[in-house]
């Protein structure tokens, strides 16, 4: 019996047209375990949304920072460690960068809330000094 030989090139050709299928029946066989994991699955009553529509709530504040002085936001006349504090509950993202300043910086935006600076004004001296130290 003759064995016909195929050359180098027919047998890439062979080789690339049978990946499709390969990967065809991997996606398949994923799929397969998806569906059945997602059968099993059962749904707690008790996070389930009620019928009853949510009455849409209206928005009362301000988007602006740029009018709000610290003073609105956090009670006057706080020491430095009760500065920290409120800034920390309130304003988390300036709150990590200023943590981050040595002592004496940290104590030139206490200084500076105290006189009387807004948020923004706040957030622009703690990025400025991050960038000096």
């Amino acid at each position: 019996m003759i064995v016909p030989r195929l050359s180098a090139p027919a047998l890439v050709v062979a080789f690339l047209i049978s990946l499709p299928c390969v990967a065809c029946a991997e996606e398949a066989d994923y799929l397969r375990t998806l569906q059945s994991e997602a059968q099993e699955v059962e749904v707690d009553p008790n996070t389930e949304l009620s019928e009853q529509p949510v009455a849409p709530q209206s928005f009362t504040g301000s988007w602006g920072s740029d009018t709000q002085s610290l003073e609105q936001n956090l009670p006057a006349g706080l020491d430095q460690e009760g500065f920290e504090q409120q800034l920390q509950s309130r304003f988390y993202g300036s709150y990590i960068f200023y943590k981050n300043l040595p002592d004496r910086a940290r104590v030139e935006v206490y200084n500076n809330y105290r006189a009387g600076a807004t948020i923004d004004e706040l957030r622009k001296l703690i990025i400025e000094l991050k960038r000096r130290y």
